[in-house]
Order: C-alpha cells, then sequence, then structure tokens
C-alpha cells in the first residue's frame, strides 16, 4: 500500500459546528497553507487577530456561495461534517478527474478522514492519509488500486508532476495493472523509469526503437511519454507528457556562458530533458550579477531567480558541502535552489563540471 502522505497544495477548511470549529482550528495550527470557512454560530470564542487573517467567518444560509466562490482557489478542501451534505454541496461544481481538486470529509471526532473525490490526480488519498495522521484517525481510502496495494498510474504520473494527455485511458491502464497484466513503458530512458521504479514485474520498461521486438510478447497496454502515437492502436494507451523542471546552478566567478550553456546542455541531454520543459534557471543571490550566468538564460529565454543563503540552508540536499558552506553561507547551491525554487523533487543530484554544477528539480505549480 502507498504511503507516501504529501500533500503540499494550498487547503481551505469548512466547519458547521462547534466540535468541527475546534477541529479547523487545530488543522490551522498544523497547516500553514490553510484557509478556514467557520459558521458565524460555530464559534464559541472571539478570534485572535492572527486568526482573523486566516479565517472567513460566514453566516447562516451561505455555506454553498462560500463554496463556489473558493472551489478554484485551494488544491485541497476538507469538509468536516457529513458526507451527504457535501457531496450535494460540491456536484454542481465537478467538472472531470483530471481538474477536480482534493475532497476529503472528516467526521467531527476525526475518527476518520474519508478521501471522496480525486483521490489520485488532485491528491485527496494523500490528503487525506495526512489529515488522520495529524488527528491520530484512520484515512479511509476506497479506490481498488490503494486497496490492493498498488499505486496507480495517474497517482504516480500527478505526484511527478507528468500531463496526463488523454485521462480516458486511465481506467483502462490501471485495471491491467490490477489484473496483473503487462504495461510497457514507453519513453527516454530516465522518464519511463520515473513511472515504471513504482511497479514490480507488472510493468516493464522498453525503449522507442527496441519495441517492434518485443510487441508480441506478453503486453496488454502501454504508456506513451511524449509520444505522438501508438506503435499498436489496438493496445490501451495511455499518453503522457514529461514533466516542467527548473535547473539549479552554481558556478565560479567570471565562468563564461557558452561553459555555462555546455553543462546544462550536457545533463539535460544524458537525462532525456528538452529545453522546452525547462521553465527557469535558479542560483543564489550571490550569483544575481554574473554576466556569464545571465547571458546564458537571456540567450535561452529563461527567466532567472536567486535566493538568499539563509534559504538555501535550510532545503535539506544529498550533496552538502563544507566548502560551499564556508564561502558563500549555504551548504548547497545548485541542488538547494532547484528544490526551493520546484518545491518539488530533485530529479538529478549535483553534476560536476570544471567551473560549473548543475542539478535538476521537479517544478510543482
Amino acid at each position: 500500500m502507498c504511503e507516501n502522505s504529501t500533500f503540499d497544495g494550498s487547503l481551505a477548511l469548512y466547519a458547521l459546528t462547534t466540535a468541527a470549529a475546534e477541529l479547523a482550528l487545530t488543522l490551522l495550527k498544523s497547516e500553514k497553507n490553510a484557509h478556514g470557512f467557520i459558521l458565524e454560530s460555530a464559534l464559541q470564542q472571539p478570534l485572535s487577530e492572527i486568526q482573523k487573517d486566516r479565517i472567513t467567518i460566514f453566516p447562516k444560509g451561505n455555506f454553498k456561495k462560500i463554496i463556489s466562490d473558493h472551489w478554484r482557489n485551494f488544491s485541497g478542501h476538507i469538509f468536516i461534517m457529513a458526507t451527504g451534505i457535501v457531496v450535494r454541496q460540491i456536484a454542481p461544481l465537478l467538472q472531470g478527474k483530471t481538474k477536480d481538486p482534493a475532497v476529503v470529509v472528516c467526521d467531527e471526532k476525526g475518527d476518520f478522514a474519508i478521501s471522496l473525490l480525486s483521490g489520485h490526480i488532485g491528491g485527496a488519498n494523500r490528503l487525506a492519509r495526512k489529515i488522520a495522521k495529524i488527528f491520530h484517525g484512520q484515512a479511509v481510502i476506497t479506490t481498488a488500486t490503494d486497496v490492493q496495494g498498488l499505486e496507480a498510474i495517474d497517482e504516480i504520473a500527478a505526484r511527478k508532476g507528468f500531463t496526463i494527455v488523454n485521462p480516458g485511458a486511465i481506467k483502462d491502464i490501471n485495471g491491467l495493472l490490477l489484473a496483473r497484466k503487462k504495461v510497457a513503458v514507453i519513453g527516454h530512458t530516465f522518464w519511463s523509469r520515473v513511472i515504471s521504479d513504482h511497479f514490480d514485474d507488472r510493468v516493464i520498461e522498453l525503449l522507442p526503437e527496441t519495441l517492434h521486438l518485443q510487441i508480441e510478447r506478453e503486453i496488454a497496454g502501454l504508456v506513451l511519454i511524449d509520444e505522438d502515437s501508438s506503435p499498436d492502436p489496438a493496445l490501451p494507451t495511455l499518453f503522457l507528457q514529461s514533466p516542467k523542471v527548473v535547473v539549479g546552478i552554481g558556478c565560479r566567478r567570471h565562468t563564461p556562458h557558452a561553459e555555462i550553456e555546455e553543462a546544462v546542455a550536457t545533463v539535460l541531454t544524458a537525462h532525456g530533458i528538452p529545453w522546452s520543459q525547462v521553465l527557469e534557471i535558479v542560483s543564489l543571490d550571490l550569483k544575481k550579477d554574473e554576466p556569464g550566468l545571465l547571458e546564458f538564460a537571456a540567450a535561452k529565454s529563461l527567466p532567472t531567480r536567486f535566493f538568499s543563503a539563509a534559504e538555501l540552508d535550510k532545503v535539506e540536499v544529498p550533496s552538502p558541502s563544507a566548502k560551499v558552506q564556508s564561502v558563500t553561507g549555504s551548504s548547497s547551491v545548485c541542488e538547494a535552489a532547484a528544490i526551493f525554487a520546484g518545491r518539488g523533487e530533485l530529479l538529478v543530484k549535483k553534476e560536476k563540471f570544471a567551473r560549473v554544477t548543475v542539478a535538476v528539480a521537479l517544478w510543482k505549480n
């Protein structure tokens, strides 16, 4: 069973009773990216000045409007109330599994956190596990793959930042995985491993040029990454686009822009990441006036962002350096900047060149 409980998006909390309001206030303390919406009759004491900034009090009769007004403003919605109330209120707002935010319903004692909507792509399953852990309760997950102890293909794709081109095929591929039938993941080796590493022999990895040699084997479905068409239209096929990334760079003073570009190009090519997937170049603020770095970014039409040593030194990285710490005030530049900017996981650890270091991280919107 998937134990990943990471859910980093913005949260809306809803409470209609005093008991629910108390739970909402508890969640607000632990979830810094959350905002509470509480019925005015549910509050038994005045709000502090800090609480006023993070809580909206609404009068009786305005609940439906509150949800509608804020439905698209948050990544996840947590309702501390009966499931039936929630279903009736959100039904008119639903648009589809690739568009709907995560919805979790909790009882007033916090005993159960029910993943109600958008369990995989929206992350409601992860959110339910996270909330259950905070309340010392039980997450209620009903999606078939999770019940069978298997990560769903759309859960992995969403968590890793892939774009799902044809969501209608998700059910077919997950059904094949549940039936333990072979699904081939096809694309550049780097990206196909990001997907296939989550499975055992249910999934096999193939490169496009070897597909014709393998297609007659026991392959029941395909997952194609950055491909336009299926080599076998008869097979259920899920099309994915590889994630957007941010590139973290460290360099010595006065490193020419051509040298920086060569280092970055070497890393991207080795890992099958096209330039079109790069969103920005990031580094330490000591480099914000580095000519070669700025010229390189301008030549590639990529925006730049720079962070302070204090910001970067708080980021946990796999390759910290005491030497870098003594010079910059942070134990990492390229890795920490990439992780901090992208708010995602590190895809490519620090790679060293003569005067340049490069790291790549997933970008999470």
